[in-house]
């Protein structure tokens, strides 16, 4: 199990199709997907979603 708190940059990063300035990293909890991004020492959580939605849609 990876230890967010420890090493935020860890997780997987989202490829998505928008240019973004800091990337959006994920990881799963349950059947849900948290997507953050890390600026400085702060981590901020952007999305929270349902496992089964389409992404595609969700998360440009």
């Amino acid at each position: 199990m990876l230890d967010h708190l420890a090493m935020p940059c860890a997780a997987a990063v989202y490829k998505g199709t928008k240019e973004r300035s800091v990337p959006y990293h994920w990881f799963e909890v349950g059947s849900y997907m948290v997507f953050y991004v890390v600026i400085d020492d702060v981590v901020e959580v952007r999305r929270f979603l349902y496992g089964a939605r389409d992404l595609t849609r969700m998360l440009p």
